[in-house]
């Protein structure tokens, strides 16, 4: 069995000077382009105590194991005032919806809800306020129902046309985001 990461030796000094502490964090982030520095007042860490120890950058004295991770993740959407990834996953539960059937209503693409529900990617602000109202409004999700589901198709002289609800809109291609 493998020792206890702080029973091992430093990997920047080499002495066996690795122990727990609790101490302020901060990690700066960016989101929805914006920079932002998630602070914890008293995190758990692994820190390398021995004064000797000369790493390139500060933060190569800190492991952050498992648990620390995860506190860390939480206070991110927390400071970022986002739903958690558990938080969307019971919401969307509550209503009986698959992730599929979600995202289709919201007009996600890819695996997107999936990302969030794992954690694997922060959603943006704006789809965080989305995702809230589909949760909270009673008519959020048959009003997002009727909705006409846009469909992108090009023509013969290259130009996309978007037919959404029977009116059509045309863009040129290289305008469009959208290529069918």
């Amino acid at each position: 069995m493998a020792r206890p990461i702080e029973q091992r030796r430093c990997h920047v000094c080499g002495q066996m000077s690795r122990c727990r502490v609790v101490e302020p964090y901060e990690e700066t982030i960016t989101h929805d382009g914006r920079t932002c520095v998630i602070r914890v007042p008293d995190l758990e860490i692994i820190r390398c105590t021995n004064p000797d120890c000369r790493p390139q950058q500060p933060s190569d004295m800190i492991i952050l194991d498992d648990a620390a991770v995860r506190r860390l993740d939480a206070e991110t959407y927390r400071q970022l005032g986002l739903l958690s990834p558990q938080e969307i996953r019971a919401q969307r539960e509550r209503l009986g919806l698959t992730q599929q059937e979600l995202q289709d209503l919201l007009r996600l693409g890819g695996n997107s809800l999936s990302r969030w529900e794992s954690g694997a990617i922060y959603q943006s602000r704006s789809l965080d306020t989305l995702l809230r109202l589909a949760f909270t409004l009673p008519d959020a999700l048959p009003t997002l129902r009727a909705l006409p589901v846009a469909r992108a198709q090009r023509d013969a002289r290259g130009e996309v046309r978007s037919d959404a609800g029977g009116e059509s809109v045309e863009h040129h291609v290289d305008d469009a985001r959208c290529v069918g």
